[in-house]
């Protein structure tokens, strides 16, 4: 079972997801450690609630939960050129 922590969580490099039973792409994705922790004392009043409130939903409106790693986004060379494009002139080169 997936535990909640009162230490704080190292770095975001994982998520905890619980996907939605009855609509596809829907559910619940909380910041957690590699072993599903999440940091409670972290998290916002409202992301708690939410939290809580999958943990107690899971097998009738949410799958039961999954740790996946976070992939970093990076920006490519287009979108790096388009953002270029609207900095101030100062700033391009």
């Amino acid at each position: 079972m997936i535990q909640a922590s009162h230490l704080p969580c190292p770095a975001p490099g994982f998520e905890l997801r619980f996907r939605s039973i009855r609509c596809a792409g829907r559910g619940f994705a909380f910041a957690c450690d590699a072993q599903g922790h999440v940091a409670l004392d972290e998290f916002s009043e409202s992301i708690r609630r939410s939290y809580l409130y999958a943990r107690t939903v899971v097998g009738r409106e949410l799958y039961s939960p999954v740790v996946v790693p976070v992939v970093p986004v990076t920006r490519n060379a287009a979108e790096m050129e388009r953002s270029d494009v609207t900095a101030p002139p100062e700033a391009r080169s």
